[in-house]
């Protein structure tokens, strides 16, 4: 019974080995779609598709439903007009085709 605990964890932590990490990215563009509240960004890595990320137009996305996601975006503009560096992970989950914004850390 021990060793199916542990196959069962090791698949449940590798199940987020998709998500993306960039360093040292900057931000391209971003895009806030005001019907469903949800920004869409781009970096200065090109996007592909890997996991359930199958859409490349942008890097990543995210809802403007809680103050974090609105502080977030501060972090995202503010860095993208001081043309400031990021490090940026993903969750991988994918609304809209899209991996989903996990953190962002605004570097320099």
């Amino acid at each position: 019974m021990n060793k199916l605990s542990l196959t069962i964890l090791a698949y449940l932590f590798s199940a987020t080995t998709f998500a993306t990490s960039q360093y040292g990215v900057t931000i391209e563009n971003l895009n806030i779609n005001r019907d469903v509240q949800e920004v869409f960004l781009r970096t200065s890595v090109t996007p592909t598709t890997h996991g359930c990320h199958t859409d490349t137009s942008w890097s990543f996305t995210f809802k403007l439903s809680t103050e974090a996601d609105k502080a977030t975006y501060s972090t995202l503009l503010a860095a993208q007009m001081a043309g400031k560096s990021i490090n940026i992970i993903g969750f991988d989950l994918c609304p809209s085709n899209i991996e989903e914004l996990r953190w962002v850390t605004s570097i320099n």
